[in-house]
């Protein structure tokens, strides 16, 4: 359900900043939380498989974190401000 709800909402941001004229900002908004979406979705993959307790899975982890704080607590808040 919450992700149905992600993708509303998602739909939504995209689709007013198509009609207000401001759909470079959205793009950027879009880019900065697909980079992150690429790493979490490798996690959830190796997660459920039996690579599940390597050192292969906690690197991806890692770089999971590292990209979330560098794109949504750094790089974001200085685009919209």
């Amino acid at each position: 359900m919450e992700t149905l709800l992600h993708h509303v909402v998602a739909l939504f941001l995209v689709l007013s900043s198509y009609i207000s004229n401001v759909m470079p900002i959205g793009a950027l908004v879009m880019v900065y939380h697909d980079v992150c979406d690429i790493f979490s979705s490798g996690v959830r993959v190796l997660a459920d498989s039996q690579y599940s307790n390597t050192m292969f899975t906690f690197t991806v982890y890692v770089t999971f974190l590292a990209s979330w704080m560098l794109c949504r607590v750094v790089l974001f808040p200085q685009l919209i401000h």
